[in-house]
């Protein structure tokens, strides 16, 4: 950028220079043309006033020798001849009076003085020279000029022809740079478009198929929490530089941004040769034990897509993408191509969220509460409010299938929102029904409510708003997997803080860790009814069931929690929660998922009927 401002500054110099070279070059030119005129009058005069004092000397006079004097005489009698010369005014005069008599002698025949004649052709032939001395002088400066100009043209048209050259070659650098990411140096998404295009014309002249692989880094969220995001570029390097050692020939690797990438291969002789390639990207991923580079395990989910037709090679993308949201639905870490069901599902999914976006949460959306029971004497501990949607234009639509998606689209959010109000105005008003058991009622809060800045605002004026409501009636439940991190730890501690209780959700359905739920703030444990699924499915001579179910009571009894498990159906499931000391139940073997008047009679019921072992 500096070079080019000292360029054009440079060549606004010279352009000044080469107008200033040509307006001097044209106007000397023109003065030397001026004084060689006034030589050339000068010149004129003299001759014909020689010409006259010669013939005054000749007494038979031919008669060519008339027409010689006759001509001289009418040059000397143009009285506009003299005011063309270089004379002085007074010169001028001198010479007319001169001229005058020189005339009126010859035509009269008389006598000139020979001094008045060489005093007239020495001021003619003064002027006549100092004319053209002048004349050289201009003429002189008018090529020094041209020169100027040239040289000062040459030099702009050198500086032009440099200015375009680099610009030029700026264009192919910017051209390169807008192709290719600034981290990995891998061609980026917009070289995606260019390489389908190339397998196009390949496919075109030698038939074959073509194929895309669309990868994700598995965890790479967890890798820039952990580790920040210097952490996360390190790592997206090594993982560019593992995968482009597996690129083969026909093959290109693309960062199509984030933690994706791409990779488009030209003329396959069959599809299983699109997952081989799959294969080959993952196993480069693989650990090599080389401690001079960052080596930690990272895995990827890929979708793979071919066709043998030349119509479908723009859709590649899209195919790959939906088969690697498929593979990361199977818990990631997976390979899997494309099957056309994989769109109907993604449709379906476009189509709910369009719907969800546009939702009267007032008419399309409602609650209804699930009883959480002590096993003991089937007190009620709190319901919990599960989010419940029929839309207008989708009818009846599953939690599994919505919730999933307004967590994806941040929907969720607003969401919540609307929840935590709903159920803190139920709470009031069973609060102020003297026929209404007053009861708490728990809401599950997504990890992407739990971080947003203002949530704790929002949960006191949801409280505020509701009126006759204790904080401690308003349970917030969050699943064992977000509650992890300060940042998430510091969340609960301010919840708890405000009167709420907290109850960790799903603990079990993953890779649970004891040591973080030991710090972590919480007031109810739920245990997630897989978990106790999982255990039904040992041997029946193994009591791992019950030690494992004993052991996560154990700690939850340590903070004084009560355990609640989740999914109870069969009278058998209870046995084994007694032998276990969990406190708590929640399931279908209590009462489905009821509205909220609905449920005040499961309620009553519960205090009357016993619950069987």
């Amino acid at each position: 950028m500096k070079w080019f401002r000292r360029s054009w500054i440079v060549t606004a110099v010279l352009v000044v220079l080469f107008v200033v070279s040509v307006t001097g070059a044209i106007d000397h030119s023109r003065r030397a043309l001026d004084y060689r005129g006034v030589r050339a009058t000068s010149t004129q005069l003299e001759l014909a006033a020689h010409t006259l004092a010669m013939i005054e000397f000749i007494e038979d006079r031919p008669a060519n020798i008339e027409l010689e004097r006759t001509a001289a005489v009418e040059t000397l009698s143009q009285d506009d001849l003299l005011e063309e010369t270089g004379l002085t005014a007074e010169s001028q005069l001198r010479a007319a009076l001169l001229t005058e008599a020189l005339t009126t002698n010859a035509v009269t025949d008389a006598q000139t003085d020979p001094a008045d004649v060489a005093e007239l052709l020495g001021l003619l032939h003064r002027d006549s020279l100092q004319a053209g001395e002048v004349a050289m002088d201009a003429e002189r400066a008018a090529f020094r000029w041209v020169v100027i100009s040239a040289i000062t043209g040459l030099a702009i048209a050198l500086l032009v022809m440099r200015s375009q050259w680099r610009e030029r070659v700026l264009s192919r650098r910017m051209r390169k740079h807008a192709h290719t990411d600034f981290l990995t140096r891998l061609p980026n998404r917009r070289q995606v478009p260019i390489s389908l295009q190339q397998a196009k014309d390949q496919m075109a002249n030698s038939g074959g198929h073509s194929a895309m692989l669309f990868m994700d880094l598995d965890g790479f969220k967890d890798i820039n929490d952990s580790g920040g995001h210097s952490t996360g570029d390190v790592v997206l390097q090594v993982v560019a530089d593992k995968l482009l050692s597996a690129q083969v020939e026909g093959e290109t690797l693309i960062r199509l941004g984030g933690d994706e990438f791409g990779v488009i291969i030209e003329n396959i002789a069959s599809p299983d040769l699109a997952f081989e390639s799959a294969e080959r990207y993952c196993n480069a991923l693989k650990p090599t034990g080389d401690t001079s580079e960052l080596d930690e395990t990272v895995q990827i989910s890929v979708g793979v897509a071919t066709t043998d037709r030349i119509d479908h090679i723009a859709d590649l993308q899209t195919r790959s993408n939906l088969a690697m949201y498929e593979a990361k639905n199977q818990q990631g870490s997976a390979i899997v191509t494309f099957e056309e069901e994989f769109r109907v599902a993604a449709n379906k999914s476009s189509a709910m969220l369009r719907a969800l976006r546009s939702a009267n949460y007032d008419e399309e959306f409602f609650l209804e509460y699930q009883p959480v029971v002590a096993i003991d004497d089937h007190e009620v501990l709190f319901v919990e409010a599960l989010l419940r949607w029929e839309s207008p234009t989708l009818g009846k639509v599953s939690p599994g299938e919505f919730i999933p998606i307004a967590e994806r689209s941040g929907e969720i959010i607003k969401l919540g929102r609307w929840v935590l109000e709903q159920a803190s105005a139920q709470i009031a008003e069973w609060n102020k029904n003297p026929r209404a058991t007053s009861v708490a009622i728990s809401c599950n809060v997504a990890i992407q409510q739990l971080e947003t800045d203002d949530f704790l605002e929002h949960l006191a004026d949801a409280i505020k708003k509701a009126g006759a409501i204790e904080p401690d009636q308003l349970i917030i439940e969050v699943t064992e997997s977000s509650a992890t991190g300060p940042r998430t730890r510091a969340r609960l501690d301010g919840i708890r803080s405000m009167g709420h209780r907290v109850a960790i959700d799903d603990f079990g359905s993953g890779y649970s860790n004891l040591a973080n739920l030991v710090h972590t703030p919480f007031d109810i444990l739920k245990v997630d009814g897989r978990l106790l699924a999982s255990l039904e499915e040992l041997d029946e001579t193994d009591d791992n069931s019950t030690e494992v179910l004993s052991a996560i009571s154990a700690i939850a009894g340590t903070s004084g929690a009560p355990v609640v498990c989740e999914g109870v159906e069969h009278d058998h499931q209870l046995q084994t929660l007694l032998e276990s000391n969990i406190s708590h139940i929640q399931g279908w073997l209590i009462s489905k998922s009821r509205r909220a008047d609905d449920v005040q009679q499961v309620i009553a019921d519960l205090q009357t009927l016993p619950l069987s072992a």
